[in-house]
C-alpha cells in the first residue's frame, strides 16, 4: 500500500522553542518555508570572503549603518542567516529583539556551493519581504549580483558586476566596493 508522506512545516514560535529545547544545538539551521535546514559547511573562500566583507564594510558605513555578520534575521514567517548585512540605525542597537528584513539596507549572501538556493529560494524571499538591496557573491562564478528595487515581490533591477567593477550602495550615499575587494585573489 502507497501513503503519501506528509512533512511537518514550523513556525517561527516553534522553531525558537527547539531552539531554547537545545535541539538544534549540533549544526547551524535556517527556517526556510517552514523547514529546518541545515546550512552548508563554510569552506575556506567563503570565509575569506566574509570576513573581507566586514574589515571593507566596517569602517565605510561606521555611524550610518549597522554591520551584522551570520546572524538571525525574520524574514517573513521564517529566519534565516545571511553571511552580511546593514541595518539601518538604531539608538538601542536592536537589543531585546531579533533584527527583521524590514530592519535590512542591504544583504550579502557569499555562495561557494549554495548559489542555486541563494538566487531561487532566497533571493525572492528577501524581494517578497522588501529588503531593498541583496548581493549574492558568486564564488565560482567570480562575480557579484545585484538586486534592488524590489516591487511586488521580486527584484525589478538585477546587474553582475566582474573583476575590475565597482558597486555603490543604492541605501547609503557616497558607499561602494570594489568587486576585487569583494572576491579577494583568484583562486585558479
Amino acid at each position: 500500500m502507497i501513503t503519501d508522506r506528509s512533512t511537518k512545516k514550523w513556525n517561527l514560535q516553534e522553531y525558537h522553542r527547539l531552539g531554547e529545547a537545545g535541539l538544534l544545538q549540533d549544526g547551524r539551521y535556517e527556517l526556510l518555508n517552514g523547514e529546518i535546514v541545515e546550512m552548508s559547511p563554510v569552506g575556506i573562500r567563503h570565509k575569506d570572503c566574509v570576513s573581507r566583507l566586514m574589515r571593507v564594510l566596517g569602517p565605510r558605513t561606521a555611524g550610518v549603518a549597522q554591520l551584522e555578520s551570520q546572524q538571525p534575521l525574520v524574514v517573513g514567517g521564517d529566519e534565516l542567516v545571511p553571511d552580511v548585512f546593514l541595518l539601518r540605525p538604531s539608538p538601542d542597537f536592536y537589543e531585546g529583539r531579533h533584527f527583521s528584513a524590514g530592519d535590512v539596507l542591504l544583504l550579502i549572501e557569499v555562495a561557494e556551493s549554495t548559489l542555486k538556493t541563494d538566487q531561487e529560494v532566497k533571493v525572492p524571499k528577501y524581494a517578497q519581504q522588501g529588503v531593498p538591496e541583496v548581493w549574492v557573491v558568486d564564488l565560482g562564478g567570480d562575480r557579484v549580483w545585484v538586486y534592488r528595487h524590489p516591487q511586488g515581490g521580486v527584484y525589478t533591477h538585477i546587474q553582475a558586476y566582474g573583476r575590475g567593477g565597482v558597486i555603490k550602495l543604492v541605501g547609503l550615499e557616497g558607499v561602494e566596493l570594489e568587486v576585487d575587494e569583494i572576491l579577494g585573489k583568484t583562486w585558479f
